[in-house]
Protein backbone atom coordinates (compact mmCIF):
# COMPACT_ATOMS: atom_id res chain seq x y z
CA UNK A 1 0.00 0.00 0.00
CA UNK A 2 0.92 3.43 -0.38
CA UNK A 3 1.74 6.33 1.11
CA UNK A 4 -0.71 8.21 0.29
CA UNK A 5 -3.30 5.06 0.44
CA UNK A 6 -2.53 4.96 4.17
CA UNK A 7 -2.83 8.70 5.03
CA UNK A 8 -6.23 8.54 3.17
CA UNK A 9 -7.38 5.61 4.76
CA UNK A 10 -6.50 6.78 8.18
CA UNK A 11 -7.98 9.93 7.69
CA UNK A 12 -11.59 8.48 6.31
CA UNK A 13 -11.24 6.24 8.81
CA UNK A 14 -11.61 8.70 12.03
CA UNK A 15 -13.74 10.79 10.12
CA UNK A 16 -10.52 13.41 10.25
CA UNK A 17 -11.32 16.72 8.02
CA UNK A 18 -8.39 19.02 6.07
CA UNK A 19 -8.39 21.26 9.16
CA UNK A 20 -7.48 18.87 11.66
CA UNK A 21 -5.33 16.82 9.40
CA UNK A 22 -3.35 20.46 9.13
CA UNK A 23 -3.55 20.87 12.92
CA UNK A 24 -1.98 17.49 13.62
CA UNK A 25 1.03 18.40 11.36
CA UNK A 26 0.98 21.98 13.19
CA UNK A 27 1.82 19.78 16.70
CA UNK A 28 4.90 18.45 15.32
CA UNK A 29 5.83 21.63 13.61
CA UNK A 30 5.51 20.64 10.39
CA UNK A 31 4.68 22.98 7.71
CA UNK A 32 2.04 21.70 5.64
CA UNK A 33 0.24 23.53 3.47
CA UNK A 34 -3.65 22.88 2.54
CA UNK A 35 -3.01 23.01 -1.07
CA UNK A 36 -0.10 20.27 -0.96
CA UNK A 37 -2.75 18.29 1.59
CA UNK A 38 -5.67 18.29 -0.76
CA UNK A 39 -2.89 17.02 -3.34
CA UNK A 40 -1.73 14.24 -1.36
CA UNK A 41 -5.30 13.15 -0.56
CA UNK A 42 -5.89 13.11 -4.28
CA UNK A 43 -6.32 9.75 -6.05
CA UNK A 44 -3.26 8.63 -8.37
CA UNK A 45 -4.90 9.29 -11.46
CA UNK A 46 -6.38 12.67 -10.55
CA UNK A 47 -4.83 15.62 -12.29
CA UNK A 48 -2.54 17.07 -9.05
CA UNK A 49 -1.45 14.52 -7.55
CA UNK A 50 1.09 14.34 -5.33
CA UNK A 51 3.45 11.80 -3.28
CA UNK A 52 3.14 11.47 -0.23
CA UNK A 53 6.59 11.16 1.18
CA UNK A 54 7.93 8.49 4.42
CA UNK A 55 8.71 11.50 6.50
CA UNK A 56 5.27 13.52 5.99
CA UNK A 57 3.19 10.04 6.60
CA UNK A 58 5.83 9.79 9.66
CA UNK A 59 5.32 13.48 10.95
CA UNK A 60 1.06 12.66 10.41
CA UNK A 61 1.57 9.32 12.76
CA UNK A 62 3.49 11.31 15.47
CA UNK A 63 1.14 14.33 15.36
CA UNK A 64 -2.02 11.86 15.40
CA UNK A 65 -0.69 10.08 18.23
CA UNK A 66 -0.15 13.89 20.01
CA UNK A 67 -3.53 14.71 19.18
CA UNK A 68 -5.14 12.04 20.24
CA UNK A 69 -3.60 11.74 23.70
CA UNK A 70 -1.63 14.76 24.00
CA UNK A 71 1.94 15.54 24.39
CA UNK A 72 4.23 12.83 25.88
CA UNK A 73 6.49 13.69 28.31
CA UNK A 74 8.77 10.97 27.97
CA UNK A 75 9.31 11.53 23.89
CA UNK A 76 12.76 11.53 23.41
CA UNK A 77 13.87 14.96 20.92
CA UNK A 78 15.71 12.85 18.85
CA UNK A 79 16.17 13.82 15.01
CA UNK A 80 17.67 10.51 14.33
CA UNK A 81 15.24 8.94 11.13
CA UNK A 82 13.72 6.10 12.14
CA UNK A 83 12.76 3.68 8.85
CA UNK A 84 8.88 3.78 8.58
CA UNK A 85 8.06 0.06 8.77
CA UNK A 86 4.19 -1.69 8.74
CA UNK A 87 5.09 -2.44 11.94
CA UNK A 88 5.74 0.81 13.20
CA UNK A 89 2.82 2.74 11.35
CA UNK A 90 0.78 0.06 13.53
CA UNK A 91 2.13 0.65 16.56
CA UNK A 92 1.60 4.35 16.33
CA UNK A 93 -1.70 4.12 15.52
CA UNK A 94 -2.06 1.58 18.22
CA UNK A 95 -0.71 3.60 20.74
CA UNK A 96 -3.28 7.03 19.34
CA UNK A 97 -6.00 5.23 19.74
CA UNK A 98 -5.15 3.96 23.02
CA UNK A 99 -5.91 0.11 22.24
CA UNK A 100 -4.03 -2.62 24.12
CA UNK A 101 -2.86 -5.52 23.22
CA UNK A 102 -4.50 -9.00 24.90
CA UNK A 103 -2.69 -9.88 27.86
CA UNK A 104 -2.13 -14.08 27.94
Amino acid sequence: MKTNDILYKIATALSLTNEEILEIYKLEDYNMSEEHLEALLKKRVDKGFEECSYEELGVFLDGLVTFKRGPSPKRPNSDEAVPLTNNLILKKLRIALELKEPET
